[in-house]
């Protein structure tokens, strides 16, 4: 992984990488590299110029992935990313009302499979753990910082979080 290359059928292939860092390997090899773009682009759904069938198509895949979350969740998250339309309100009545998973939960609710983002810029919510280390991450950007501290007492946490 260091050169970014990859053995395939044994001959050595050049990897390369999507948008968000993923490794991705031209399988065609009749193809053009310009094509890993294109079939990059292909996965991507731009959800406010989509037709009204494939956002409740998506919204619905979104409303399971992220574990039957409340509506106003949603709304946030799409409205962050500049992607609210009002219409989305409907659809996502329809949706929560509609979904069995929802009813249930509002019984007994479970624990999150996957957070949604907690933090909406650059130190707006920083989490800190202590193992060996006191580490610090900021949520936004998965900055981490790490300080040797002696021991776990509180006056010592403060000085290693206020310590630059």
């Amino acid at each position: 992984m260091k050169q970014d290359k990859a053995r395939l059928n044994g001959e050595m292939v050049q990897l390369k990488t999507t948008t968000a860092g993923h490794f991705i390997i031209n399988l065609l090899k009749d193809k053009e590299e310009d094509d890993l773009i294109i079939a990059e682009e292909v996965l991507a759904i731009y959800m406010k110029a989509a037709n009204p069938e494939a956002q409740t198509k998506q919204l619905r895949k979104i409303h399971k992935l992220f574990d039957h979350r409340p509506k106003q969740a949603f709304v946030d998250l799409f409205k962050h990313a500049n992607s609210w339309d009002p219409a989305f309100s409907r659809m996502l009545d329809k949706i929560i009302d509609g979904c069995k998973g929802c009813i249930l939960r509002k019984r007994n609710p479970d624990c999150l499979v996957v957070a949604m983002l907690m933090a909406k810029d650059i130190n707006d919510t920083v989490a800190m753990d202590l193992k060996n280390l006191l580490y610090m991450i900021d949520v936004f950007s998965r900055f981490i910082m790490a300080k040797i501290i002696p021991t776990k007492k509180p006056e010592e946490v403060i000085d290693g979080v206020m310590e630059k």
